[in-house]
């Protein structure tokens, strides 16, 4: 949760549903299934199901430019 809101902007509303947990609520599972999520932990964006693997990449490149400089890519 630390590392989405670390990238978010400050202006951002970041809402977290524990769908981890032995009782979920029929809030929790509607906005599930809406999303068509399949697995967890799973981030949604502007109503879109993200790509989690394209994600960490994003927020590795962030932490590591925050600290070092921009990376340059071949």
């Amino acid at each position: 949760m630390n590392r989405v809101k670390s990238v978010v902007c400050k202006r951002c509303e970041v809402n977290v549903y524990n769908l981890n947990k032995h009782f979920v609520t029929e809030k929790e599972e509607e906005k599930a299934k809406s999303y068509d999520i399949q697995l967890i932990p799973a981030i949604v964006v502007d109503g879109e199901l993200q790509d989690m693997g394209k994600l960490g990449q994003l927020l590795f490149d962030n932490k590591v430019n925050n600290s070092l400089g921009p990376i340059k890519r071949k």
